[in-house]
């Protein structure tokens, strides 16, 4: 008997230890996204089952940068048909991160550099307040993409 009971510490410990982790996925996950503002963007631009997944160019495993500094490094997808931008995550990632479809119409581009690299920052129509900042080549792949409805600013335009 001595050796069941001792099982169950273990096993308790064990499923706390899960519970302690899971907890901690889902909210640091939620917190990254309201912080970085990609909750309010996905209220202000959900999908529109126009671009789908299947259609437009896709660009995964990519980097960007939200509001107050959050980033999401080689985590996010990005989306470009000749109708709109869409933005998602991998579903291991997705916890608080709806997805995003902007239409191009409602994006405007501003220029900039981070770290020594030039960057290109896209301002939304709906949330002036959320920028989505990306590596400018990375934008200029989603600007091929887009047909010609992204149009990138001159690299020293905008500061």
């Amino acid at each position: 008997m001595d050796d069941a009971s001792g099982t169950w510490p273990a096993a308790l410990a064990a499923f706390g230890s899960l519970a302690f982790f899971v907890i901690a996925w889902v909210g640091t996950f939620q917190a990254l996204a309201s912080i970085g503002g990609w909750r309010e963007l996905a209220r202000a631009y959900p999908p529109l089952g126009v671009l789908g997944s299947s259609l437009g160019e896709s660009f995964r495993f990519r980097s960007a940068q939200l509001r107050n500094g959050i980033g999401y490094n080689n985590c996010i997808t990005l989306g470009a048909s000749p109708m709109a931008l869409r933005i998602s995550m991998p579903w291991v990632f997705s916890i608080g991160h709806a997805p995003i479809e902007v239409p191009w119409s409602e994006i405007r581009t501003e220029a900039g550099r981070s770290w020594g690299f030039p960057m290109v920052t896209l301002h939304f129509a709906r949330l002036p307040g959320v920028p989505l900042r990306l590596r400018r080549g990375l934008a200029a792949d989603l600007a091929r993409a887009s047909g010609g409805q992204l149009a990138l600013p001159a690299e020293g335009e905008g500061r």
